[in-house]
């Protein structure tokens, strides 16, 4: 991974996140990201994000969720409204 990678938190649905840089300045970073990275649980991996689109929430309400596809592993996370990220197979 590129040493000049800012990390971010952002909240569901949010259209920006925001990290912290070297010098301890906030950084604004888009909606869609460059990089992903899984939750401990998950193994805590970082992977490039692949792909992102619209579907059908895995949550199995009536509504559609923003869903990226990650490089290098089966997972994948989709912003529910209801339940935050979604972490699936």
């Amino acid at each position: 991974m590129a040493g000049d990678v800012i990390w971010g938190e952002r909240s569901v649905g949010s259209p920006v996140a925001v990290g912290e840089n070297e010098h301890g300045g906030h950084v604004i970073i888009s909606d869609t990201p460059d990089w992903i990275r899984l939750p401990p649980t998950l193994g805590g991996t970082d992977h490039r994000v692949a792909n992102t689109y619209s579907r059908p929430c895995p949550c199995g309400e009536a509504h559609e969720a923003k869903t990226f596809d990650l490089t290098g592993t089966d997972v994948h996370v989709s912003e529910c409204i209801d339940r935050g990220f979604l972490w699936w197979r």
